[in-house]
């Protein structure tokens, strides 16, 4: 009885200790220039340890009443954001400060994280390639073990602290993107996705990154890795809707041959009025536009391989959604039908078009550098993952 009589001990502190963090989290909320009001930063600082320190000595239940999240967004983000409205507004008179306030707050913000980060790692004695421990640096003491009754109340499993740590470093993505260093943002991503490959959280983030960058196309596929995921982001749908919205606008009043350059502005177009089912004659129109285009980009190299699998994966997304939506309802709107059968006729075409270029181009060993060769074997694959889709008008 005794180790459960400890472990209630343990919650009961755990519960004291969020119910003051609660408290101290409304005195934060309600003050935005939080460094200028001495009571409001002390709040803030010791808002900042009681949620590190819950983390650290109780995971599972922190993590249970999303203490993680509140520690980011009361804690960070929301100064950031207010910090971020004040730099920029021109009206403002200390629009200077503003911006070097915000410079330093990110700066604090980066290294907490950064100490959070290596401090879960050496609490809970991980291994994760790409972090040093702190031990070389006289940080933490050596011989701590990895649960005990006196410094965790219940040893958490190997997916809550991959779950912690991916969720310090994408924070450490988003403070690099806010100070525009996307090159190591998106590095801090990349080794979240190593950690938890199944949280759709990290592929928003660069999803994010590719909007920025001006790369669509990118953008789209990532936000439809984040919500395809095992733990998809809720957000990344949103961001996903909206993009597509934006993505229907784009103008285009020549059919006929589709060029290099207007490939994926046409594309992601198709799937912007898909998704909201919107000019559905329009959307056919571009489809066969796309697809009667496809033989002479691809014998022209006009599409690179990783332009080739974003478009069959979101292809393959789109597919999903009104297949799925069609087996929840029991049948298929008329709408649905013509959405499944033009992503589907799609395919098909690409299906078509890259093994062609092989017979005159390609030969012997050369056909393993053949530039098409991974989207013919996706698109197999997917074939015989979902073979009804033979069916559909594209394929027969």
């Amino acid at each position: 009885m005794e180790p459960v009589s400890g472990m209630v001990l343990g919650q009961t502190e755990s519960l004291q200790q969020l119910k003051k963090a609660e408290e101290l989290s409304r005195i934060v909320i309600n003050k935005k220039d939080l460094y200028e009001d001495k009571e409001a930063w002390a709040s803030h600082q010791e808002l900042t340890t009681l949620y590190r320190g819950l983390l650290i000595t109780d995971l599972e239940f922190s993590l249970d009443k999303k203490v993680e999240q509140d520690l980011w967004n009361i804690c960070f983000k929301n100064y950031i954001g207010h910090l971020q409205t004040k730099s920029r507004d021109k009206r403002n008179a200390n629009r200077g400060d503003s911006q070097l306030l915000l410079s330093w707050f990110l700066e604090f913000s980066s290294g907490f994280y950064t100490t959070f980060l290596t401090e879960i790692q050496e609490k809970f004695r991980l291994d994760i390639p790409f972090l040093k421990s702190g031990d070389p640096y006289g940080i933490w003491a050596h011989g701590k073990k990895v649960a005990t009754s006196e410094d965790i109340t219940s040893a958490p499993g190997v997916m809550s602290y991959n779950y912690l740590c991916q969720h310090c470093l994408v924070h450490l993505g988003d403070v690099a993107r806010y100070r525009n260093q996307m090159s190591q943002a998106e590095t801090f991503y990349r080794h979240a996705i190593s950690l938890a490959p199944g949280s759709g959280q990290p592929y928003n983030q660069i999803a994010i990154l590719e909007a920025a960058r001006g790369n669509k196309l990118s953008s789209v596929y990532f936000y439809v890795r984040a919500i395809c995921l095992k733990y998809p982001f809720p957000a990344a749908s949103t961001n996903l809707a909206k993009m597509l919205t934006k993505l229907a606008g784009f103008e285009w009043d020549k059919p006929g041959r589709v060029t290099k350059q207007l490939f994926v502005p046409l594309f992601l177009k198709l799937h912007g009025l898909l998704h909201h089912a919107e000019k559905l004659r329009q959307a056919v129109k571009i489809s066969n536009s796309l697809a009667e285009s496809l033989t002479s980009l691809v014998v022209s190299d006009s599409l690179s391989t990783w332009q080739l699998l974003q478009v069959i994966n979101i292809n393959m997304w789109a597919y999903h959604q009104v297949t799925s939506e069609q087996e929840h309802h029991g049948h298929f709107s008329k709408e649905e039908r013509l959405v499944s059968g033009v992503v589907a006729g799609l395919q098909a075409a690409l299906l078509s078009s890259c093994p062609l270029p092989v017979y005159t181009l390609k030969q012997g060993t050369q056909l393993l550098d053949y530039f098409a060769l991974p989207a013919v074997r996706i698109l197999l694959e997917w074939v015989q993952c979902q073979p009804l889709v033979l069916r559909e008008r594209g394929f027969t």
